[in-house]
């Protein structure tokens, strides 16, 4: 069998397994029962995701059939696979940043600061963490989508969600 004809036949099983994967879990969604308090009942998202990976499950099996195919990347996403440098791990960075989202649930938990403002920080010391610089370019970037990312949060707990945050 060609290596690409390998390719096809694993990426084919792929998406039968999700398929089948989800659609146990679609009928386990199904079987749970409605919320007294919740709008949107306990298997909402379940539901949601589940018919989703199906819908794309499915689509990804149609093109493969059909003698299309999924597509592959040219570049490796991970700096360094594929050419000369390796990879470079930062260990203080990972801890760092497990450091600060410990920090933020328990600022969150303990303390009467509010959700946006809380997740602001957290955000923007999180952008400014993995850029490892302080460049005034970077600090301002990071505060920008830290605003904005707090501000969608917030909207979509306590608007769609129908969430009472913090």
């Amino acid at each position: 069998m060609a290596p690409e004809q390998k390719e096809r036949t694993a990426d084919l099983v792929l998406m039968a397994a999700v398929f089948c994967v989800s659609a146990v879990f679609l009928v386990l969604a199904l079987q749970l029962p409605p919320s007294r308090f919740d709008p949107l009942g306990p298997g909402s998202f379940p539901i949601g995701i589940c018919l989703l990976l199906m819908a794309l499950s499915g689509a990804g099996a149609a093109r493969l059939l059909l003698g299309r195919a999924l597509g592959r990347a040219e570049t490796s996403l991970i700096v360094g696979i594929g050419q000369e440098a390796e990879y470079a791990r930062h260990p203080q960075l990972a801890v760092a940043l497990f450091a600060l989202t410990v920090a933020y649930a328990l600022v969150l938990q303990f303390t009467p600061l509010s959700f946006f403002w809380t997740t602001v920080l957290f955000v923007a010391l999180g952008g400014i963490l993995m850029s490892r610089t302080l460049a005034p370019r970077i600090v301002v970037t990071a505060l920008a989508v830290a605003l904005a990312a707090g501000a969608v949060l917030v909207f979509v707990f306590t608007r769609l969600l129908v969430v009472a945050l913090p």
